[in-house]
């Protein structure tokens, strides 16, 4: 299910949504599970992403969140970060940011870059999502008519995938995913108390936009913001849908941030989306 006014994730002065995101990603480089904890919200929510060295996590809970910070800071000291890009809105934050992590028994040391999705409620960080690239994993550039800007296909493919979702079609909203990969998406259906899932692969995406599409009909879909970088594609999408089961209108905001691989294609996601009153 979506979370919204009812978990006051929405509706924040994007000064506080930037502090509180930069506070607990702060917070990691003290390996200290007090401070980590204190700067998560005790309500919970979502943390969702890759877990170093080779693991992915779904949390919604503080118990859970706690479990998997006390596994990474047993294993690894993290080194004060480097947020280099950011912006903010009432509901969440996107950022990228940049860190070495050391293993603690070997010593071995662990350049880090990753994109994050973060939100908040009023108490602290309730979602938490990471995308940590792999070093070096740089994508080149593909030119486009005597264009050497990548950026230039990649925003090509992210409006395809866009106009997909509009025309709800799985055919079109799966262009540009790859046969392997793992896609971090929230759970539409308000019926289900889960807030989020892991599906992996093209035919899990698939499945994941066969239930989205039998569940709603898009009847508007606008693109608030979006962003194309070297390694990810993000957008803000406002839909609004009807509900096939019963014909009532519902609308939500779903932040996306597609992670791109060195052909340009999708291998990882990033979701989460709030319910609009």
């Amino acid at each position: 299910m979506l979370m919204g006014s009812a978990q006051n994730v929405i509706g924040h002065d994007p000064e506080l949504v930037r502090h509180f995101a930069v506070a607990h990603n702060g917070a990691y480089q003290h390996c200290d599970i007090d401070l980590l904890m204190a700067s998560t919200s005790p309500r919970g929510g979502i943390w969702a992403g890759l877990l170093p060295p080779d693991n992915f996590v779904v949390n919604e809970t503080p118990e859970d969140v706690a479990r998997d910070y006390v596994e990474l800071i047993s294993q690894f000291k993290v080194l004060p970060p480097r947020i280099f890009s950011l912006f903010a809105t009432d509901w969440y934050t996107v950022f990228e940011v940049g860190s070495e992590m050391i293993h603690l028994e070997s010593g071995q040391v662990f350049p880090n870059q990753a994109v994050c999705l973060f939100g908040n409620d009023e108490l602290g960080t309730a979602v938490d999502m990471a995308w940590p690239f792999q070093p070096g994993a740089v994508r080149p550039a593909r030119g486009q008519q005597g264009a050497a800007r990548s950026e230039l296909i990649d925003l090509d493919a992210q409006e395809q995938r866009i106009d997909g979702w509009r025309k709800g079609s799985v055919e079109l909203a799966a262009q540009g995913i790859a046969e392997k990969g793992i896609f971090f998406l929230p759970v539409f259906d308000q019926a289900d108390p889960r807030r989020a899932i892991a599906v992996t692969g093209r035919t899990g995406y698939e499945a994941w936009l066969v239930q989205l599409f039998d569940l709603y009909r898009p009847i508007e879909i606008r693109l608030v913001n979006n962003n194309i970088g070297d390694r990810h594609a993000f957008s803000e999408t406002r839909w609004t849908v009807e509900a096939r089961s019963n014909g009532a209108t519902v609308a939500f905001r779903y932040a996306l941030v597609e992670i791109l691989d060195e052909a340009g294609l999708v291998s990882g996601m990033l979701g989460y989306a709030t319910l609009l009153d």
